[in-house]
């Protein structure tokens, strides 16, 4: 599967994400709690390309992900994953190419919540494990957010 190919099965088959568009080369930003795993099999696996791809994101503390061929999510901003990765490892990855897409729960609580802007929350980026050139452990989450702070 290609990035492309990826975003046209998003756009047909897991309706939850929205403005779902193709990325060219770059680097992203992962969270996970599962450090270990990444670092003792020196790869990274993802989740699962089925209809469920949307669904593997609801809990912060989820098993390590098992596909070989999978996707591996990320924020194009460090400072976003540092924010919804507290407490977590963040890890640096560059990639061939990938998929951007925003939940569409997120536009939704905009229009429950005048303190919500959903232009503001950062769109996910969908990297297939094929597509991962390298990556660096960064370090804790909390760890991170604080050299930021000390940089501004």
């Amino acid at each position: 599967m290609t990035a492309g190919q990826l975003k046209e099965f998003i756009e047909a088959r897991v309706p939850t994400y929205t403005d779902v568009q193709a990325l060219g080369a770059g680097s992203a930003f992962h969270y996970t709690a599962n450090a270990d795993a990444i670092d003792a099999t020196g790869k990274f696996f993802g989740a699962p390309l089925d209809g469920n791809l949307d669904k593997t994101q609801i809990t912060l503390h989820s098993p390590p992900a098992t596909c070989d061929l999978g996707a591996v999510y990320a924020y194009l901003k460090l400072s976003d994953s540092v924010e919804e990765g507290f407490g977590c490892e963040i890890y640096e990855i560059r990639f061939h190419e990938a998929v951007s897409a925003i939940h569409s729960q997120e536009k939704a609580l905009s229009a429950m919540n005048p303190d919500f802007v959903a232009a503001d929350y950062p769109a996910t980026i969908l990297i297939l494990t094929s597509d991962i050139i390298d990556f660096k452990r960064l370090g804790p989450a909390d760890t991170l957010e604080k050299l930021e702070e000390r940089s501004k």
